[in-house]
């Protein structure tokens, strides 16, 4: 049947009219579709789009030293809005003045941001550690953290983190298409960190640092009752305001990045906290442990004397005293008190065998040696205590009484930390009570007994107070114990009215050279009761005096003693002027200081390199200071 051309074209015209009505009908559903039901959502993403929400700047808490002032701050920097009805108006840097003036007028014009400011610089720089920008990883674990703030890398910046971090808060604008701020919706001001108050003494740390000088090494001072730790030093230090990175230009950014990284990479490791995380031998100064195990096993007593003719052999082993490798001398017939006063390793040897390697490691172990002490700060070590379990796990070797002999005076595989011989330093000076360093003031203080014998307790203090004597192994201390010691007072009474108990030691490390030889390591340990005179303290000149303002564009919360630039005399008279508005000195100070050998000095020695480090000290504590 053929189709008319009349009856194709009215055929086609239907198909278009039913296509065209298909389309219309599918535009109309659609229409439907937004206006009915997804007009909500759309009128949402239009709300969204006309709100914006802007981060306030974080502020971390604030850090106080024993005196109440400021050891860690922040600084303002201000910037003045170009067109502050802009969303990412452009910025004029202020000054502090310049900044008060615009915020009296219209303070909508001014915003605000805040970095680190460090007001002792190096003499509390590993103490309180420093801030920077996150990295990557700190980013992966904590996806809330932003890229803009500062987060504590060492010290008490990082030790307490959640403590300083505070909680930063935002501004809410309603804006146009084109980032007009056209009003203000809601403003949820930030929440600073927490203030924190610490113990730390910044002008014992300037003291302490500028005794060390140039020698690489570690200062820890602590109150002998409590624990607090009042300086904790370890050279060479670093400038935490070098990592206070207010807004540069590209070419100060790259310049300042560069400046960091050659700090970073130095050899001679400021950033390595040497006082808790370095681990060494310990040589003489552990021989208090040592006594300590043979008076508590009953192995020795005041009594027992060890005949020291200058070697004690072993088989084919020799095995010397210092005194008689050094100037071929022999001691003879020496008790404990003795030896500890003299170092003598040939009593020390015997001490050990009699104790035992086991004996010795539950000893060290009691005192805290093989593990941390407790203190608040990251990163530190433990140290090792060896034992033949030990050995033979670790090295698949049997114990040898060689062992035991290098083991009783602080050498073979035993190794500690600056921290570890204060903490046992303070434990002994305390009359047995150990208690763990803390930095922050409120931090409840954990002290316990060891349960040591009274007596033998007091016949090890009475060897420390032969080592700071005439006749002992710490000569710079002789004539500080020759006006300070009165040796008809009990020992411990000797230490309340001024005397210094102390311990020397010289430990090997490392190979030996070409001529037989180890590069030694200065340590020397102290405790000493610090009887300031009263009228001392009164005549002090007044503090603010001496007071330099730290920052001029900021006269505030961040005026501090400008510790760097003050004479020994002038820093003691500010000192004094904090004693006598707080009155919260320790009686008795423990003062514990390592010197690293290098290749400049290989055999440093703890009487002639370490102990004069801690009299500056405690002479400028006791006033005997000249600039």
């Amino acid at each position: 049947m053929q189709y008319s051309s009349v009856q194709m074209r009215n055929r086609r015209s239907k198909t278009l009219v039913l296509m065209l009505v298909f389309l219309f009908s599918l535009v109309l559903v659609k229409l439907v579709e937004l206006q009915v039901f997804g007009g909500v959502g759309f009128s949402n993403l239009s709300l969204q789009n006309r709100i914006f929400r802007q981060m306030q700047p974080l502020i971390r808490g604030v850090v106080l030293d024993r005196y109440g002032q400021l050891m860690i701050a922040n600084q303002s920097h201000y910037y003045r809005l170009n067109n502050p009805e802009k969303l990412y108006s452009p910025e004029s840097k202020l000054d502090w003045h310049s900044a008060l003036n615009l915020m009296a007028s219209d303070s909508a014009q001014v915003v605000a941001r805040y970095t680190r400011y460090y007001p002792f610089g190096q003499s509390l720089g590993q103490l309180s550690g420093y801030t920077q920008l996150p990295h990557k990883e700190d980013l992966l674990q904590d996806r809330q953290r932003s890229i803009n703030e500062a987060i504590g890398k060492t010290g008490i910046e990082a030790s307490f983190e959640d403590k300083l971090r505070g909680q930063a808060g935002q501004i809410t604008y309603e804006v146009d298409a084109l980032g007009n701020i056209l009003k203000t919706l809601q403003v949820e001001s930030s929440v600073p960190g927490e203030t924190l108050e610490t113990t730390a003494d910044p002008y014992l740390s300037q003291v302490a640092l500028t005794a060390l000088g140039a020698k690489k090494g570690a200062v820890i001072i602590l109150d002998g009752s409590t624990g607090e730790v009042l300086s904790l030093v370890s050279n060479p230090s670093f400038d935490p305001n070098a990592f206070t990175n207010p807004s540069l230009t590209d070419d100060e950014a790259e310049q300042y990045q560069l400046q960091l990284q050659q700090q970073i990479n130095q050899p001679d490791q400021p950033f390595f906290n040497r006082a808790i995380s370095g681990q060494y031998p310990p040589g003489s100064v552990f021989k208090m442990i040592t006594a300590l195990a043979a008076l508590e096993s009953e192995k020795v007593d005041e009594t027992t004397t060890v005949n020291d003719t200058g070697t004690l052999q072993v088989g084919e082993y020799s095995y010397a005293n210092w005194y008689f490798t050094q100037y071929g001398q022999v001691e003879g017939e020496i008790n404990l008190r003795r030896a500890i006063g003299r170092s003598n390793d040939i009593f020390f040897y015997k001490a050990a065998e009699w104790v035992g390697p086991v004996g010795l490691a539950e000893m060290a172990r009691r005192f805290g040696f093989g593990q941390v002490s407790g203190i608040e700060l990251l990163g530190e070590k433990t140290g090792l205590v060896p034992d033949p379990d030990w050995k033979q796990k670790t090295l698949q070797e049997p114990w040898y009484l060689g062992n035991t002999y290098h083991f009783g005076i602080g050498q073979g595989d035993l190794l500690v930390t600056p921290i570890q011989i204060a903490r046992m330093t303070q434990a002994i000076a305390n009359q047995g009570v150990i208690c763990t360093p803390h930095v922050l003031k409120t931090a409840q203080q954990s002290c316990e007994s060891l349960g040591l014998s009274k007596d033998n307790l007091e016949l090890v203090m009475a060897g420390m107070l032969e080592v700071c004597s005439q006749g002992g192994t710490a000569f710079p201390l002789f004539a500080h114990n020759t006006i300070y010691r009165d040796q008809q007072l009990p020992v411990y009474q000797q230490l309340a009215a001024g005397a210094a108990a102390c311990k020397t030691g010289t430990a090997e490390w490392g190979g030996r050279d070409g001529r037989g030889f180890r590069q030694t390591h200065a340590w020397f340990t102290m405790a000493a009761g610090v009887p300031i005179d009263e009228t001392d303290v009164d005549v002090a000149t007044n503090s603010a005096e001496l007071v330099a303002t730290s920052s001029a564009s900021q006269p505030s919360s961040t005026t501090t003693p400008d510790i760097v630039s003050m004479s020994q005399t002038q820093l003691r008279q500010v000192w004094l002027q904090h004693l006598k508005e707080k009155q919260n000195f320790p009686k008795t100070l423990v003062i514990t200081v390592l010197v690293e050998s290098d290749s400049s000095e290989p055999y440093a020695e703890g009487s002639r390199d370490a102990a004069p480090i801690a009299k500056q000290i405690l002479d400028w504590v006791l006033g005997s200071v000249s600039d």
